[in-house]
């Protein structure tokens, strides 16, 4: 039971993990580097190679619920009020004042939701040791030289 629920937690911190790398790079663009699964098992090895302590293991996993639900909140808002923009781009008729209220509306929950990424982050920084979070920018790097590896092959491949 015990390790069911250890991988249960590890699972979870490893999806904080890739959400949480995901706002240092950055939206995700199409192509290869967005198809995510190989990105998920490399999360769960960071988090194996971390070897978390019971307790980190504890307040990670209140982190997560935590800024789920803020997220899930925000993302409510943004379906609710932010549909302004869509308006805006479908009107006949063209409104200036009104087409600058629509994207700035839109982008305040964009800053709202890269505000909460970053907190999320350093939130989760804090819980971890000064080794841990070495290793962590360790893995981080690594992946960012296999992802510049991928793209100079695929762009040597478009040039022939």
């Amino acid at each position: 039971m015990e390790r069911k629920k250890t991988i249960t937690i590890m699972l979870a911190l490893s999806m904080v993990l890739i959400f949480a790398l995901a706002a240092e790079a950055g939206p995700l663009r199409p192509g290869p580097q967005s198809r995510g699964g190989g990105m998920q098992v490399e999360a769960l090895k960071s988090f194996i190679e971390l070897k978390l302590t019971p307790e980190q293991q504890t307040k990670l996993t209140d982190l997560i619920a935590k800024y789920q639900e803020q997220q899930r909140n925000l993302n409510d808002r943004m379906r609710g009020e932010g549909r302004g923009l869509i308006r805006e781009l479908r009107s006949e008729e063209f409104n200036e004042e009104n087409a600058r209220d629509a994207y700035r509306t839109a982008s305040s929950f964009r800053e709202d939701s890269f505000i909460l990424r970053l907190k999320m982050l350093h939130d989760i920084k804090s819980v971890l040791t000064p080794a841990q979070q070495e290793l962590l920018q360790a893995r981080k790097a690594q992946r960012r030289d296999k992802m510049m590896e991928r793209l100079e092959s695929m762009l040597e491949m478009r040039d022939e």
